[in-house]
């Protein structure tokens, strides 16, 4: 997924998804993805005091059951946040796909 692809799959997504419950998040976002061609997307959001990503899986209590922790300061989803820009993750020996971290701030 390309920088231009990746914004026009957030901004359709903002419009969409700007009443959407912590529930449903999940399945918006891979609706959305479809046409820009990722192979699955995740969702992850930021605590107050921006030191953790969680990922939101749309169950249990928090919405995050299951999910994903990533401390923002250990890995590249971290940086691709903070920065509100789209990072590759290095190739990796013996894998046909990479991550690409895709950062999005709400305002």
């Amino acid at each position: 997924m390309g920088r231009a692809d990746a914004g026009e799959m957030l901004r359709r997504l903002m419009q969409a998804g700007h009443t959407v419950t912590l529930e449903r998040l999940p399945g918006l976002v891979a609706e959305h993805a479809v046409g820009a061609g990722p192979h699955a997307v995740a969702v992850f959001a930021v605590d107050v005091q921006e030191t953790v990503l969680t990922q939101i899986t749309g169950r249990g209590v928090d919405a995050a059951d299951g999910g994903e922790r990533l401390r923002i300061d250990g890995n590249l989803a971290g940086p691709a946040y903070q920065r509100v820009d789209v990072l590759p993750e290095p190739v990796r020996e013996g894998r046909q796909r990479r991550r690409r971290w895709v950062g999005a701030r709400g305002r």
